[in-house]
């Protein structure tokens, strides 16, 4: 799906949806934005034929799944960003590459997936909410902040998942929760591939490597790189405390096997000296004291309980039990 805007000669935007008017457009040097949503072979050849990108950077944009990056090709920039979304239904985080083409006059973004910071991006547009500075760079601003500031939610969503977690292992952990710690971490190492690199291409855009980020806009692109290192300081601390998680697991499973071997040890024991008597007074032999009286059967219980309870009571006593 195509959104195209472009300014009219007296100053107003208007918007397009086909090929024909980004072209036009594209002529008049009017456009301000150009969004190719899940796009059509027709609307993927807009980018050599009307634009004539670099064919490097059009094999990267039609690729799936690269990581965050940003070229310099002197008339444009072309960058690759990522918006993370958290999937309550099977845990996991949900990646939607966007793909950006920035020139001096318009902007070019390029997506598979729809995405909640164009959506919002184009809804400002279509109610007539148009910043006071229309220069490109600007433009792209707005939506990196956008797609920057919706990690927030994805991000708290995990956390209380989290700490579920830690609730769970001190109640009762079982095998499926290790299932759901491995899972976590496996998320949170995901996360981490996906915001190292992209918030080194956040810190380039606010440093004054490419002229076509105004000096004067600099300072908005430090402030989303600031709320991105925040947020990947956010997922380090979530590492640590899966990683915590993993090993409050590891402690309760080894202290539950322990108790476990410990009460079994206290019960063999116990019948250590039960086992000696019983087989001691059951060998083969004809002359065994008390075989052939009334009260050898008796006297051998007796003995077994008196031993038992007497071993009982000294581990109650030692606090062994």
């Amino acid at each position: 799906m195509l959104h195209c805007y472009f300014f009219t000669p007296d100053g107003k935007l208007k918007a397009a949806n086909d090929v024909a008017g980004v072209r036009q457009a594209f002529q008049d040097g009017a456009l301000y934005w150009v969004d190719i949503e899940d796009p059509t072979e027709s609307e993927e050849e807009i980018l050599w034929e009307i634009f004539n990108f670099h064919h490097l950077a059009i094999e990267d944009c039609i690729a799936t799944h690269q990581y965050p990056k940003i070229d310099d090709y002197g008339e444009y920039i072309y960058l690759i960003v990522h918006a993370i979304e958290y999937d309550k239904t099977n845990g996991a985080f949900r990646t939607s590459e966007l793909d950006v083409f920035l020139t001096e006059r318009f902007v070019l973004t390029f997506h598979y997936q729809p995405m909640r910071s164009t959506t919002q991006r184009r809804h400002r547009l279509n109610e007539g909410a148009i910043a006071p500075d229309r220069r490109s760079a600007f433009l792209l601003h707005q939506i990196l902040d956008n797609l920057i500031h919706n990690y927030g939610p994805a991000l708290e969503d995990f956390e209380k998942r989290i700490s579920n977690i830690e609730e769970l292992i001190i109640k009762k952990p079982d095998p499926r929760v290790l299932d759901r710690i491995f899972k976590f971490k496996k998320e949170t190492l995901n996360l981490k591939r996906i915001l190292g690199p992209q918030r080194e291409v956040i810190n380039r855009l606010g440093r004054g490597e490419f002229r076509l980020i105004p000096a004067e806009l600099r300072a908005y692109y430090r402030d989303i790189f600031d709320e991105i290192s925040r947020y990947a300081e956010i997922t380090e601390s979530h590492r640590d405390v899966i990683m915590m998680a993993l090993d409050a697991y590891l402690s309760a499973t080894s202290n539950r096997l322990n108790e476990i071997m410990r009460a079994l040890t206290l019960i063999s024991t116990i019948f250590l000296p039960l086992t000696f008597i019983t087989g001691l007074f059951g060998m083969n032999f004809q002359h065994i004291p008390g075989a052939g009286s009334w009260w050898g059967f008796y006297l051998t219980i007796g003995a077994s309980v008196l031993i038992g309870a007497g071993l009982y009571l000294f581990f109650k006593f030692k606090k062994w039990v």
